[in-house]
């Protein structure tokens, strides 16, 4: 039974609310793209393919903030399946620049959409041709989409209760009410927005490209308005400033604030960084070793590109320097495996994130040396979280368990769905755990002539891996629950 409130109307107000506050901040990020389209002089027939969509969610949006009864407050029931349709809706509202100007088809746009907002990276874009005024949007989609813009709709509109949303998401607050908190993350983002641009033009981009490939670096999304990504430049200085602002989109916004307040002390303890860096040291001498060292012709490029693939597949960016047709087996499984780790929580990074594996492998190192001691004895399970060690509850390890469990078995079935599509085990593995992970790396079955059905299929892999299974099952829940409400207020 889903009654939350004696008086359905006022449910639905704030669920409308919420819908126009989520449609007017859309199309304030179309009116970006056309306060730059008119700025850089782009014809006026390519601004209408912005300016009609942000017409008519600006006025739809304004007009359901005027709705009647919209003052009351989501409660828990409803956080989750309000921030899963409110995703569904910001998705299919960032479609039509994509149909129109572009011309995808519609299971296309849909999926440079979800590309965009979970900040996955993979692309159906035919870059030849292609209007700049596209990859403007999507590097603004990221750019929103890594700002977690559900946690920033309930600063607008939620009030203290908006606290629900954070925690149904999964993100943690970084002081105690929700509106601070999210008013920090928007400082920190445009703080690595700012130094992202400025350190991109210091090394020879363009404001167009920096803008872009800082919007895409620091979501860790990975868009790039060049094919090649960021091996177009082949430069150490541009992999340098995408390597430091991929590690800043992957660290944990908490962790981030602390170390901006001058607890340095983290960068020994903190579960997470401990982890990151173990990952990084380890893939990139694994990468080098069993393939680099023997594709590339010195160690100024081997070295490089084992560095720079291995960072950018652990924070779920998706930058790349080279093509993976000539990578062993070794290397791409080691890529894969830390596509499958992921980056920091709490964080614009996807995966299974480095919180949840450090405590795995905790858990079992106790394991194993809770067999080695006399019977009877306990061993505490402790993780150093924020800027405090806290204790690891039986009942969060069993959900830990129970989501790696799920994240695993979805990655086998697309797997699987995509070697039916007449794919590799390798590249459809590679591929799925890209767009599962939120990473953007594609070793080439994903563009613009990819069929339909490994497009609808990694479609939902970046909506689950961005919005976490648990928040997908409970939205989908929540709403068949609606649509099965009695009369009365109850459900069948």
């Amino acid at each position: 039974m889903l009654q939350l409130y004696p008086d359905t109307a006022r449910k639905r107000g704030a669920l409308l609310r919420m819908l126009g506050t989520i449609l007017v901040i859309l199309a304030a990020l179309y009116g970006i793209v056309i306060a730059a389209a008119i700025a850089g002089q782009a014809p006026l027939a390519a601004i209408a393919h912005f300016g009609i969509p942000c017409l008519i969610l600006l006025t739809t949006g304004l007009l359901l903030r005027r709705k009647r009864n919209a003052a009351a407050r989501l409660r828990l029931g409803d956080a989750g399946p309000a921030i899963f349709w409110g995703w569904v809706i910001l998705v299919i509202a960032a479609m039509p620049p994509f149909m129109t100007l572009s011309g995808m088809t519609v299971i296309q746009a849909l999926f440079e959409s979800i590309s965009g907002w979970t900040t996955t990276g993979l692309s159906v874009v035919e870059y030849a041709g292609t209007n700049s005024l596209i990859f403007l949007w999507r590097s603004i989609l990221q750019l929103a989409g890594g700002a977690g813009l559900a946690i920033l709709l309930v600063s607008i509109s939620g009030g203290a209760s908006g606290s629900l949303y954070s925690r149904v998401e999964g993100r943690d607050l970084l002081v105690p009410h929700v509106k601070d908190s999210a008013r920090l993350v928007l400082r920190l983002y445009a703080i690595y927005l700012i130094v992202g641009v400025l350190s991109y033009m210091a090394v020879g981009l363009s404001f167009y490209e920096s803008f872009n490939h800082a919007c895409a670096a620091i979501s860790t999304g990975g868009f790039s308005n060049r094919p090649e990504s960021i091996g177009t430049w082949d430069s150490v200085y541009v992999e340098g400033v995408s390597i430091a602002l991929m590690i800043l989109g992957n660290m944990n916004f908490i962790t981030a604030w602390l170390l901006a307040r001058g607890k340095w002390t983290l960068l020994g303890r903190n579960s997470e960084l401990r982890l990151m860096v173990v990952a990084i040291a380890a893939g990139a001498v694994l990468v080098y070793v069993f393939t680099t060292a023997h594709v590339y012709a010195d160690f100024s490029k081997d070295g490089r590109v084992a560095f720079f693939e291995t960072v950018s597949a652990l924070t779920t960016t998706g930058f790349s320097t080279t093509s993976y047709t000539s990578w062993s087996h070794t290397g791409i499984l080691v890529l894969i495996i830390l596509m499958v780790i992921g980056g920091g929580a709490c964080s614009t990074a996807g995966g299974l994130k480095q919180i949840r594996v450090y405590i795995l492998w905790k858990s079992m190192v106790r394991a194993v040396r809770t067999f080695i001691l006399p019977r009877g004895a306990t061993l505490p399970l402790r993780v150093h979280d924020g800027e405090r060690w806290r204790n690891v509850t039986e009942g969060e390890l069993s959900a830990l368990s129970a989501f790696t469990i799920l994240y695993l078995a979805f990655l086998t079935a697309g797997t699987l769905l995509l070697t039916m599509q007449g794919y590799s085990l390798s590249d459809s593995l590679f591929e799925f755990a890209s767009a599962l992970g939120t990473v953007g790396i594609s070793i080439g079955i994903t563009g613009p002539h990819t069929p339909a059905m490994p497009l609808l299929a990694m479609s939902a892999a970046m909506l689950l891996g961005r919005l976490e299974i648990f928040l997908v099952f409970f939205g989908i829940k929540g709403a068949l629950r609606l649509l099965h409400r009695k009369p009365g207020g109850g459900s069948q």
